[in-house]
């Protein structure tokens, strides 16, 4: 007479459905803990890309180079963002990123050291959320 034997554990299916559980939820909770502040950071990493782009390019085309920022984005003067994107030359902030109501801040960088008249300070904000930028008199600019 053969023998049956009963093994305990867990078939595949199970482990496979548990796995999706778990991923679910820490798909949720990184979500819930990056919000505002990984967006205000991400904006704020562009801005400092595209100064420091814009600094570069005053050093190299003996030529100055303003960027003004408005309410909702900022713009590179007559010349395109180095990665290509961005309508009409517009960088947009997103979701929900904004520089506070009312401001337009232009920083010309000059040529040939790439320097600015004065230092300037730039908060963005996303809900309570701000992170602040600064730029100093020889172009270089921080987050602060």
């Amino acid at each position: 007479m053969p023998r049956i034997c009963h093994h305990s554990g867990f078939t595949l299916i199970e482990m496979a459905l548990v796995l999706v559980i778990i991923a679910f939820f820490t798909t949720l909770a990184v979500k819930h803990m990056g919000g505002s502040e990984m967006s205000a950071y991400g904006d704020a990493d562009r801005l400092v890309a595209d100064l420091r782009y814009a600094q570069f390019l005053a050093m190299t085309r003996s030529k100055n180079i303003t960027v003004e920022i408005k309410s909702d984005g900022w713009t590179i003067s007559d010349l395109s963002f180095a990665d290509g994107v961005g309508s009409d030359d517009k960088r947009e902030t997103e979701h929900g990123v904004t520089f506070p109501s009312g401001s337009r801040i232009k920083i010309e960088f000059s040529t040939p050291k790439g320097t600015v008249d004065s230092e300037k300070n730039i908060e963005l904000k996303r809900g309570n959320k701000t992170v602040r930028l600064k730029i100093y008199q020889t172009g270089y600019v921080e987050i602060q």
